[in-house]
């Protein structure tokens, strides 16, 4: 009898999309980024005003000019294609959807390439997926610039692509293909990043031109070099944030690179000392670390998947990353998601796991019903303009 009910419930897990443990918060940043493995305990540790570090450590007008002049020509060839590249660490949450999402695309538009850690197991990605699988380049968290440099190359042998975009295996599209390729049509040198000024970096979501990637790739050995001459202010770099935006400024390409944060992410801070904020509300109260720590993601629009209601139906709705991650969605406000989808600044958004119903899993309305998966509800709202699927 007690083995017949374990399989019902094991097979309802089965079919719920996964059993979850408790979510417990990542509370500790890796040695890549702090330099030991000690809990985040302040922002001193993040590098102020890094383009006036690097300044005075080479010619970088020079070197941009020499670098132009070497991988670009004189006449920028007309291309049209977009690399879209995963950096996959776990697999991919929403498989279909992005499937869906190729699926409308002119073929020609697009190139599709997959970077999975050796934690993931290849054998289990969707065909669609696995076939476009790259070379497993070795990195580690805040260390992905070199996997990154070397999937630019790959996708550089078409001559046809002309941008990069940098997704994740939990990230979600918001437009259709099309949408995203008549934004990008128009902006052919231009590349799109996620900044926070305060810190002269960007989010490793972006999107990189032809010309700006072929000049840092070109320069790949220099840049390093010069990293490793901050001394130990290097230890508290993490390079996929640090090793675009500065240095293409510096170098001289300020005019064509474009403040746009296209994906979508929250990375509120929670105070960590509950006294601070007792009796205020948490980003009245933790606005100041928010601010130093995790000054990254499109700010203004941090709270649209925010619903204390859907806090009371599952605790574990939105999942908190700590100061080295933005938090992580397994259900979502109906409203939330529309605005999200409706934003025409925004294409993309991250980080959602799938959960299904018995977890409480999914996108719900007000008043407690479920209007369906967070796949199909995006799936309805991009593709068929609406979220009609049935409560459930």
């Amino acid at each position: 009898m007690y083995s017949g009910l374990v399989c019902l419930v094991v097979a309802a897990l089965i079919r719920d999309g996964r059993a979850r443990p408790f979510a417990q918060p990542n509370t500790q940043r890796s040695s890549a980024f702090l330099g030991t493995d000690s809990t985040i305990s302040d922002a001193s540790t993040l590098v102020v005003g890094l383009e006036s570090l690097l300044a005075p450590l080479l010619d970088w007008q020079a070197l941009g000019a020499r670098a132009a002049k070497r991988v670009l020509g004189s006449q920028p060839q007309a291309r049209s294609r977009t690399a879209f590249i995963f950096m996959v660490g776990s697999g991919f949450e929403f498989p279909e959807l992005w499937e869906e999402f190729f699926r409308e695309a002119n073929a020609s538009s697009y190139t599709v390439h997959v970077h999975a850690t050796g934690t993931v197991d290849t054998h289990k990605l969707p065909e669609f997926f696995r076939k476009r699988l790259a070379p497993t380049v070795e990195s580690k968290w805040c260390h992905l610039t070199r996997a990154q440099f070397s999937l630019a190359r790959l996708a550089f042998k078409d001559p046809d692509v002309e941008h990069l975009v940098w997704l994740s295996g939990d990230s979600v599209p918001l437009k259709s293909f099309e949408q995203v390729h008549a934004a990008l049509e128009p902006r052919r040198e231009e590349s799109l990043f996620c900044t926070d000024r305060k810190h002269d970096r960007a989010e490793m979501w972006n999107v990189l031109a032809r010309r700006h990637a072929q000049v840092l790739l070109d320069n790949e050995a220099t840049l390093f070099k010069a990293y490793e001459r901050l001394g130990d202010k290097a230890r508290d770099l993490c390079e996929d944030e640090d090793m675009y935006w500065a240095p293409l400024n510096l170098m001289g390409f300020g005019e064509h690179l474009v403040e746009q944060c296209f994906m979508w992410d929250d990375w509120t801070v929670i105070a960590r000392n509950e006294q601070l904020w007792k009796g205020q509300s948490r980003r009245a109260a933790a606005k100041e670390e928010e601010d130093d720590l995790t000054d990254l993601g499109p700010k203004t629009k941090r709270d649209r998947l925010d619903a204390p209601w859907l806090a009371r139906l599952n605790s574990n709705y939105k999942m908190y990353g700590v100061g080295g991650h933005p938090w992580t969605f397994e259900a979502a406000p109906l409203e939330g998601l529309q605005k999200l989808v409706g934003d025409s600044e925004l294409w993309f958004a991250r980080k959602f796991v799938q959960t299904g119903p018995m977890f409480k899993g999914g996108v719900f309305l007000a008043d407690g019903s479920r209007v369906g998966s967070i796949g199909d509800v995006l799936r309805n709202l991009i593709f068929q303009g609406n979220a009609s699927t049935s409560t459930r």
